[in-house]
């Protein structure tokens, strides 16, 4: 359902009122209240509860237990992955038999509409040939496992090994001063 939102003498058509279906209502009853620019607020509110700028391609799991498959749908970015709220649907995919099917035609309209893909379905689209690139690393980086007693140990022995070489230095000193002394 599209409404016509006026906004001065320029007049266009938000698609997304159906999905912010509160943005047309509260704007009609602001005019009905009384209010002289309701009308022209229609648009922003519509705007402010659903961004195009928010939207995201991602995963949506449909799958039973130890049975995953997955969605590819187009939602915002807001909702919950394991919400029915999507806006678009554009294929599935199945990791154990490894298919994907997905609309390429459909995918291509959304990312030139700015939809931003989440990582995997970026890589999922660079398997299909849908986007050139190359794939992400959708794994955490792995940090080293720092073992502090081990550290703390390797600190004492490097100071143990400095005091030695000191008290090494110390001793020939003064066998050398001596020996000179003979010598001469």
């Amino acid at each position: 359902m599209n409404s016509v939102h006026t906004m001065g003498s320029i007049a266009f058509v938000s698609p997304l009122t159906r999905l912010c279906p509160w943005g047309s209502y509260l704007c009609g009853a602001l005019s009905e209240w009384g209010y002289p620019y309701a009308s022209s607020l229609t648009f922003f509110a519509d705007l402010v509860c659903f961004s195009p700028l928010m939207l995201m391609m991602r995963l949506q799991r449909i799958g039973r237990k130890n049975d995953p498959s997955y969605r590819i749908v187009v939602t915002d970015k807001r909702t919950s992955t394991k919400s029915d709220r999507h806006i678009d649907r554009l294929g599935s995919y199945n990791p154990k038999m490894n298919s994907v099917q997905i609309d390429a035609t459909k995918a291509k309209e959304w990312l030139a509409k700015g939809v931003q893909p989440s990582d995997t379905v970026y890589n999922i689209l660079v398997g299909q040939k849908i986007v050139e690139g190359r794939k992400r690393n959708v794994l955490p980086r792995k940090s080293p496992i720092v073992d502090e007693a081990a550290l703390k140990r390797a600190a004492e022995e490097a100071a143990a090994k400095a005091k030695a070489e000191a008290d090494a230095a110390a001793a020939e000193t003064p066998t050398e001063v001596a020996e000179a002394a003979v010598a001469a």
